[in-house]
């Protein structure tokens, strides 16, 4: 099971072909380290106890899957998983070297040919932030997808689904044209037309943004805007990504997704592909466990702004040098 390279390759040896026989190589590829690919390779390991057959080897693409980035050798894997790098890449990558087609389950991707999949439920994601809008006397809703390149379909599927369940909870939808690039950070170009567009919306409104980096920048925003959140803007992001979540000003709800447990479905499906066990390619969904409510929804109503305020100051400053006492707290 080592890496094996053009020239250099091992697969002669008798030792190596012994050791092979025993095992399942497994590619597990991601473009960058998330919270959305730990946890998936958590579940991926988590199979690994049930068949110890299976060698999991970790491939990071860096930004951007490009074949020049994939430094996998020649040595052919029994099975991939594809978290977040496009099955068609792959698929293209491992043709073009003669290794014919290798069994995949891809995610998230929209069913796809030769490929299992495992997609977002996006009804139910669209369903929980419409309920949770709606608690909050939201007027209106907004949604802000992304121009990300591995996340543009999703986005747009996102976008329909949430502005169906608004249309049925009768709240008007907006659904910005412009996108936002990255969670990295709203670039300064498209600040301004966002700030304006805060701004324009309706009040009371409930934002949904495509990830938890955008919906901290929407929050960075409406502070700039002197738009008050919660209480004229309640936001809430996706993936409950904590190290960000927490760290907004003030702290941001988010949606969290079930990745290990179906994570383990999806491994298994694979094996299953590499086993000929299954009669169609799987289509697997990966639901929702819940939404992490934080600061940026709560409700204004019944705690009050000046609490929203104090909860938020508290969070920001309580590790200070020095502390703060409740002199403080009342004077900000």
């Amino acid at each position: 099971t080592g890496r094996a390279r053009s020239g250099g390759s091992r697969q002669g040896d008798p030792d190596v072909k012994k050791y092979a026989k025993g095992f399942l190589r497994i590619a597990f590829f991601i473009e960058r380290p998330t919270k959305l690919t730990r946890e998936w390779f958590n579940g991926t390991m988590l199979y690994t106890r049930h068949n110890p057959k299976w060698f999991v080897r970790l491939f990071e693409l860096g930004n951007g899957a490009t074949e020049s980035r994939l430094d996998f050798g020649t040595i052919r894997p029994d099975g991939i998983i594809a978290c977040g790098v496009p099955a068609r890449f792959l698929q293209r990558f491992f043709r073009k070297r003669g290794m014919g087609d290798v069994p995949i389950m891809a995610f998230p991707q929209n069913p796809y040919p030769g490929v299992g999949t495992v997609r977002f439920d996006c009804r139910e994601v669209a369903a929980r932030a419409i309920d949770l809008f709606k608690r909050r006397n939201c007027r209106h809703v907004v949604y802000v997808g992304t121009h990300l390149r591995n996340g543009i379909r999703l986005s747009r599927t996102l976008a329909r689904a949430f502005a169906d369940e608004a249309g049925r909870a009768g709240l008007s939808c907006s659904i910005p044209v412009r996108k936002v690039y990255s969670s990295i950070g709203i670039r300064f170009s498209e600040c301004d037309e966002i700030m304006r567009q805060l701004a324009a919306y309706p009040k009371p409104c409930g934002i949904l943004a495509y990830d938890d980096g955008i919906g901290r920048d929407i929050l960075d925003l409406c502070r700039l805007s002197d738009i008050s959140a919660p209480g004229d803007v309640y936001v809430l992001g996706m993936d409950d990504n904590g190290l960000v979540c927490e760290h907004a000003h003030p702290s941001l709800s988010s949606i969290a997704f079930d990745y290990e447990r179906t994570a383990f479905q999806a491994a298994k499906a694979l094996d299953d592909m590499i086993g000929g066990r299954c009669g169609e390619l799987p289509r697997l969904v990966c639901g929702v466990t819940g939404i992490t409510e934080r600061a940026s929804t709560q409700d204004t109503k019944s705690a009050g702004p000046l609490v929203a305020r104090a909860i938020e100051y508290i969070q920001a400053n309580a590790c200070r040098p020095g502390g703060i006492d409740q002199r403080d707290i009342a004077k900000h």
